[in-house]
């Protein structure tokens, strides 16, 4: 992975830690199925830092580091200069002190933790309790974790570690060794424009992020769907005239379906003349704990969502194998969820994941397992005369996205650099512009989309497979249930909790509602079952809670062993 580690001491002359130590810190966060590049170590008086995994793109100056990419040429790794238009993590000092910078959405995240004699920050949760040398657990987190399926919108695994917010200038000063925290918050100010004006200036922005993205000398590949973000991203890039190679990736079956995220991107890409590869992600022969060991470690346990990384990493070996430095993703920003928001409760638990223990109904298996309370962010709260949609996008950009897509970021970032032009301030700045009819369900965008393609329609059915497959499987069920009988998952739940658990994991979801499900799905396309009829309570089934319950688990004993990791 690239990634960063800094340390700065509070006594200039103190050495705590060495650059081998530091090195040491990045060798053991590399994934067991790649060859990482040797770390970049340096140090300066009270300072050390390490650049993990050095691969092409990531910029490195004396006085900073910046993990993924800008959309223009600034000076970045100055103390103090204007934050950059880009997708990226930012470190940067000087004999004043340090800087983190985060992006918009804080896309890339960067973990600090701050004492009266150290100050230490990392791209990794796993590398800063490497070097404090112990593991401090945050229960809430183990809370969020199975009530909503990731870390909630201020969670980390240590109570120690803190997270730099979205669009934040986090400035230490050497001298009066105080932190000073600074954000541009999005205002979202409707223009008053015609409806095609808004569209054209939509599709005009995303033009122009995707002419500014950096292809040359950085082997990339764009994540091809058949959805409409990644469209506008190969559409953009194939009028800026940049050839991208184009991944996708599922299981083989779903080539064989005309409306599948598969074959639909096959056709896209064929119609730009761009390369298209599929990858195959049928489940591998490797026995489940040590598929689910290496998507913890990549990932940290962040996000529960498994279902890219059943072939157990061979696609990502795969694509370092073949020279790839970095995947350009269509993950966009707040302008408005596939589902309607009938209320605060459904945008937010629904649309954005960021979900409560109260959300459940009463008779839920969760309210009997004795988890610690969960405190609900202020941010949460509707602010006075901003509407519905307004709301669930400002919870999404908030929240949502430095929360889930960034974890999903994680998971990546343990093969290579993830950028994300959607993520530009020009879109941005459409996007917090367009009236609240056009952000609406993504009426506007789906439709400035779909214009640019007109003879290919979106897809319907998800290429890979899905949780309910997944883990319904034998050999899945038995890691499940042999990690939550074990010891160390008592350290994490109760024992009348973790037996609720494993006899839920071999009860069967309802049939009945599948072929429901699957039945409105053969009749009307997905996107509108969606937007006219959201789930007034979120979903969650006995066999996805015991999957939580099992990420929380192996995330504690993953991090007691790094917390040994550098004694060792």
């Amino acid at each position: 992975m690239a990634g960063f580690i800094v340390v700065l001491e509070r006594d200039r002359a103190s050495r705590r830690f060495t650059r081998s130590e530091l090195k040491r810190c990045a060798l053991h966060l590399g994934p067991d199925n790649i060859q990482p590049n040797a770390p970049d170590a340096y140090e300066e008086s009270g300072l050390v830092r390490v650049l993990v995994n050095p691969i092409a793109g990531v910029r490195v100056e004396p006085h900073g580091i910046c993990l993924g990419r800008l959309f223009e040429e600034a000076d970045w790794s100055t103390p103090g200069s204007p934050a950059p238009d880009g997708t990226y993590a930012i470190v940067r000092h000087d004999n004043q002190g340090v800087e983190l910078l985060t992006d918009s959405f804080a896309s890339r995240t960067i973990w600090y933790v701050h004492t009266d004699e150290e100050f230490i920050a990392s791209t990794s949760q796993r590398a800063l309790v490497a070097l404090l040398g112990s593991f401090e657990p945050r229960p809430e987190t183990v809370t969020w974790m199975l009530a909503a399926g990731n870390l909630g919108p201020e969670g980390a695994w240590d109570r120690r570690l803190q997270r730099v917010p979205s669009a934040t200038r986090l400035s230490l000063d050497r001298d009066s060794w105080r932190l000073v925290s600074s954000r541009d918050e999005l205002v979202y100010e409707p223009l008053s424009l015609p409806r095609e004006q808004h569209l054209e200036r939509l599709r005009e922005a995303i033009f122009d992020a995707c002419a500014h993205l950096e292809t040359e000398g950085c082997p990339s590949a764009l994540t091809l769907s058949g959805g409409c973000d990644s469209r506008s991203l190969l559409v953009g890039l194939a009028n800026a005239g940049k050839p991208v190679r184009c991944v996708t990736w599922g299981l083989a079956a779903s080539l064989a379906d005309p409306l599948n995220d598969a074959a639909i991107a096959r056709r896209l890409a064929t119609r730009f003349g761009m390369e298209h590869e599929y990858l195959h992600l049928d489940p591998t022969s490797l026995p489940a704990r040590d598929v689910l060991t290496r998507f913890l470690l990549a990932g940290e346990g962040r996000i529960e969502d498994f279902s890219g990384y059943t072939d157990g990493f061979a696609a990502w070996e795969h694509l370092c194998a073949s020279g790839i430095a970095t995947i350009i993703r269509g993950d966009c920003p707040g302008w408005g969820s596939p589902y309607h928001p009938i209320d605060e409760n459904v945008a937010r638990s629904i649309n954005m994941h960021i979900t409560l223990v109260s959300d459940y109904p009463e008779s839920h298996l969760i309210h009997r397992l004795g988890l610690a309370p969960q405190r609900e962010p202020r941010a949460f709260y509707r602010r006075e005369n901003e509407t519905l949609d307004q709301y669930r996008d400002r919870i999404y950009n908030d929240a949502e996205l430095p929360t889930c897509m960034a974890a999903f970021n994680d998971v990546k970032c343990a093969y290579m650099e993830v950028v994300n032009p959607l993520f530009a301030r020009g879109v941005v700045r459409v996007t917090t512009g367009l009236p609240d009819e056009l952000r609406h369900c993504r009426v506007g965008f789906e439709e400035m989309a779909g214009a640019l393609v007109p003879d290919i329609p979106f897809a319907e059915n998800p290429a890979d497979e899905q949780p309910e497959e997944y883990l319904g499987r034998r050999d899945m069920m038995d890691e499940l249930a042999g990690e939550l009988r074990s010891p160390a998952a008592r350290h994490v739940l109760s024992a009348a909790a973790l037996d609720l658990l494993v006899a839920g994991l071999h009860r069967p979801p309802s049939r009945a509602k599948s072929r429901l499900r699957e039945g409105a799905r053969a009749i009307v396309p997905r996107r509108l079952v969606r937007a006219i009829r959201p789930s007034p309570r979120p979903r969650l089934d006995a066999r996805q809670l015991a999957f939580r319950a099992y990420i929380a688990s192996r995330m504690a004993t993953i991090l007691r062993e790094d917390a040994r990791a550098l004694r060792r």
